[in-house]
């Protein structure tokens, strides 16, 4: 079988495991897993196996250096639908490319997902200890810390608070951005407007 096939075959799969997490209520989800898994009946916070939540397990994901543009960003596609419709959030920032969006839900596919009865929403973990860095995925360019350090520390002053935006976004400018680029809208924010109203 060749990679072709193979990635033909596992559209198919997560075809099915987004069909069955659609159809299914998410206790019954875990009511499966829990019958099947050495979860404890009576506590509030159960850690499940993400493999078993939605039925696609790691190993048959393949590595982002044998697939082509157009097979990573279908897959990543499906795997982002796959993981939503089982109610995990996958949060990237902006502009990480997909090929490395792609890496890291493949290398942390095994996870444990911590299921607590009142919330029906977790999040996919992107590190294992966000106090070490040096080992983040994301790297120091991507990395969701140290964005929010970032992020924070500008406005951790009043000087920064009384410095103007270095971008104005009005309404209409937003609207057509919106229109001609789609979801990708948000990088094309600095591009003139003459360039935007000519019709390309």
């Amino acid at each position: 079988m060749n990679l072709q096939e193979y990635l033909d075959q596992l559209h198919i799969d997560i075809t099915s495991a987004i069909k069955n997490g659609t159809t299914r209520d998410i206790e019954d989800t875990i009511n499966i897993i829990k019958t099947g898994s050495n979860c404890k009946e009576n506590s509030s916070l159960q850690s499940i196996p993400l493999e078993k939540w939605c039925g696609i397990k790691k190993e048959q994901l393949p590595s982002d250096a044998s697939l082509n543009t157009f097979q990573l960003t279908k897959l990543l596609d499906q795997l982002k639908t796959l993981l939503d419709t089982y109610h995990i959030s996958v949060v990237f920032q902006l502009l990480v490319p997909k090929s490395l969006q792609y890496r890291i839900i493949r290398a942390r596919f095994d996870q444990e997902i911590v299921y607590q009865k009142e919330i029906n929403k977790f999040s996919f973990s992107l590190c294992d200890n966000p106090d070490n860095r040096t080992d983040c995925l994301l790297k120091e360019k991507y990395c969701h810390c140290n964005f929010y350090d970032n992020f924070f520390k500008r406005f951790s002053s009043q000087e920064e608070h009384n410095k103007p935006l270095d971008i104005v976004i009005d309404a209409d400018k937003t609207y057509l951005l919106k229109r001609r680029f789609g979801e990708d809208w948000y990088k094309y924010l600095r591009i003139d407007e003459e360039d935007l109203n000519t019709e390309g």
